[in-house]
Formats: C-alpha cells, sequence, structure tokens
C-alpha cells in the first residue's frame, strides 16, 4: 500500500520516491486535483480577544476608579459627620513633626554661629578684664550686651546699650565700659574704677572697694565718672 504521507522514502525504490514530493519536513503523493484545505478563519477568534483585553483594561479602570471614590467617600463622610478632627489630626502632626525637625536644625546652626561669634566676644572680654577665677561671674552681663546679626549675608557682633537696643559703641568701647564700671569692680583687674593698684581685688593703698584717688577719678570722661557716682564710689585725697 502506497502511504499519502511519509517521514522519509529513503527505503523506497526509485520510481515509488519520484511520486512523492517534499512538504515541510514530510514527503506527501503527488496528487493532480487534490482539493486544497481551506485555512481555519482564524478572525472571530482574534476578534475575542481584543473584545476581552479591551474588557480588561475598563475593568482595571473602574476598580482604580473605585478605590479613589470609596476615599473620597470615607472624607465626604467625616466632613458631613464633622468628624474632620482624625484627618486634621494626621495632617498636623506630619506638618508639625516636619517643622520640628527643621526648627531643631535651625536652632542648633543658629547657637552655633552665636557661640562662635558674640559668644566668643564675650568670653574674651571676660578672660581679658576680670581677675582671675571671676570670668564666669562675669560672663553673663557682657553677654546681654553683645548681640549676632546677620548683616549683608554674614555673622556679625554687634553691642548693644544698657536697654537691650542696638548701638554704635564698638566692642572695645564695651569693654572700658565694664571696666570703669564700679558695680563691676570687684570683679575687674586693676582699673580707674576700682583704683589704679588694686589687683585680685585688694587695693594696695588700703583703700575700701568702692574708693578712688582724686588724680584718678580726674582723669576719667564725664560718662565714667557720672556711672563711678551713681555707683556709689567714693573718693579720696591723693
Amino acid at each position: 500500500m502506497i502511504e499519502y504521507e511519509r517521514e522519509s522514502i529513503e527505503d523506497l525504490a526509485e520510481s515509488v520516491q519520484e511520486l512523492y514530493e517534499k512538504d515541510g519536513d514530510k514527503f506527501k503523493l503527488k496528487i493532480d486535483g487534490l482539493p486544497k484545505p481551506e485555512k481555519e478563519d482564524v478572525s472571530g477568534l482574534k476578534a475575542k480577544v481584543d473584545e476581552l483585553l479591551t474588557e480588561a483594561k475598563k475593568a482595571k479602570a473602574k476598580a482604580r476608579e473605585a478605590a479613589e471614590e470609596a476615599e473620597q467617600a470615607k472624607v465626604d463622610a467625616a466632613k458631613k459627620g464633622n468628624d474632620t478632627e482624625a484627618l486634621d489630626n494626621s495632617w498636623k502632626a506630619k506638618y508639625s513633626s516636619r517643622e520640628t525637625e527643621l526648627q531643631e536644625q535651625i536652632d542648633s546652626l543658629t547657637n552655633t554661629v552665636v557661640s562662635l561669634t558674640s559668644g566668643q566676644t564675650a568670653t574674651e572680654i571676660a578672660s581679658e578684664i576680670a581677675i582671675q577665677g571671676s570670668a564666669q561671674v562675669l560672663l553673663p552681663h557682657i553677654e546681654k550686651r553683645l548681640k549676632t546679626e546677620h548683616r549683608d549675608g554674614k555673622p556679625q557682633t554687634i553691642v548693644l546699650d544698657d536697654k537691650g537696643q542696638p548701638s554704635a559703641m564698638t566692642v572695645d568701647e564695651l569693654k572700658t565700659e565694664f571696666q570703669n564700671d564700679a558695680a563691676f569692680a570687684p570683679l575687674i583687674v586693676g582699673t580707674k574704677a576700682n583704683g589704679a593698684g588694686r589687683t585680685g581685688g585688694k587695693e594696695s593703698g588700703g583703700a575700701t572697694d568702692q574708693e578712688i584717688t582724686r588724680s584718678d577719678f580726674d582723669a576719667m570722661s564725664q560718662y565714667e565718672r557720672s556711672k563711678y557716682a551713681k555707683g556709689g564710689g567714693k573718693i579720696i585725697d591723693d
């Protein structure tokens, strides 16, 4: 029996092999007039696939919209019931936390700048004019008269008056003011306010802490003499 389709024709006689023709990876008989099989109509299947894909996209979109609507419904329900406290508290807590974090960073940087400018200047003045062991006592009073301000984008130390307002005084002038202030005389190294020969809080001439000689008093400026007198200082003859 001659087969219509074979995997191989090598085992067939040569005269029989001539009856076959290769079709893909197989061999088929050469038959004239044999109707060709119709191609399968897949257009309907393709259309159905496209339809399902479209529906799938719509379903995803609807699911997303449903989730958004559900979230909005919660918000609307809270508002209608005047129950917005939880929602407001949530946002406030989030904002407040971030604000606190940033403010802490700002405060830390500000304190660092102050300590390196007006704070450092106050420390230097106190160390320079105070008697040994008294710098820390004098320091807070000097710090109150100094302030750090940003001018032209740079931190600068400015001197405040005795009312805490910005003044035109220089740091050297502030230092001189403290040196000649009778109220701080016990803390200051020998000055006109505590006697020229004063060291370590005692006057070599035996006068009290609030006494200076006439010549030293006369050498003071009008401002210094006024401050000394208001502080209860006494004047003794040379």
